[in-house]
């Protein structure tokens, strides 16, 4: 990933993620609301929701939802959108999604198209909801046309999904199969997978859950919080 992507990424991060302090929500403050909608949507009950740490996306790094057998990672605090209800309603998104996620699936992009169809089908009273994060978010991604070749191509693919969910086309279309998460800037609305125990550097794994999902896992997120609050 070359500087110049990963400094633009980061100031566009730091707009989407961190600018909106005065619209911030606290995973502690929906917990409950998260739990119950997981459950509601079948979520196995021994996934646990826990707060994410910060990984890296393109150079930056920052908190983002990620789905393993025994976690719900999301992130401690988003304030992604400029209203407080919009960025609740994104971590009940987040919820939802989550208990309809193929965590196994290596395709990212069509794993998040089928979950997002799953979920809508399961929770139709989510649909005006989504819409709306939907369209706030595809607002607020960088403009291929800004970006060097190889980001803009994963940029076109991320925005044909979202707008495939919108338009009601098969969760199952898979533009740009094989891309990966740290391709591209964040996608808020989608979980990413975690990776096998030891598989590459955690630093380089953006979407990983957190490794050690007892007390030390726990501990290092507390110890990061004002680190990851965006």
């Amino acid at each position: 990933m070359k500087r110049g992507i990963g400094e633009l990424w980061h100031r566009r991060i730091t707009r989407t993620a961190g600018a909106n302090p005065h619209a911030a929500v606290r995973l502690e403050d929906v917990s409950r609301a998260v739990q119950m909608m997981f459950r509601a949507g079948g979520g196995d009950a021994r996934v646990r929701v826990v707060p994410a740490t910060p990984q890296r996306i393109g150079g930056p790094r920052a908190s983002l939802g990620a789905l393993d057998g025994e976690t719900l990672a999301l992130p401690p605090v988003l304030a992604v959108f400029d209203q407080p209800v919009l960025n609740r309603d994104l971590y009940l998104w987040l919820a939802a999604l989550g208990a309809c996620h193929d965590g196994e699936s290596a395709d990212w992009i069509g794993a998040n198209l089928r979950a997002t169809r799953r979920a809508l089908a399961r929770f139709p009273g989510l649909r005006a909801r989504y819409r709306r994060l939907a369209e706030a978010h595809l607002a607020q991604r960088p403009e291929p046309r800004r970006l060097k070749p190889a980001a803009a191509a994963a940029e076109h693919a991320i925005r044909q999904a979202l707008r495939a969910t919108l338009d009601g086309e098969d969760g199952d279309a898979r533009p740009g199969p094989g891309l990966q998460p740290d391709a591209a800037a964040p996608v808020w609305l989608w979980l990413g997978q975690a990776l096998p125990e030891g598989a590459g550097d955690p630093a380089e794994a953006p979407f990983r859950a957190p490794v050690d999902r007892q007390a030390h896992a726990l501990a290092r997120v507390v110890a990061r919080w004002t680190a990851a609050a965006r």
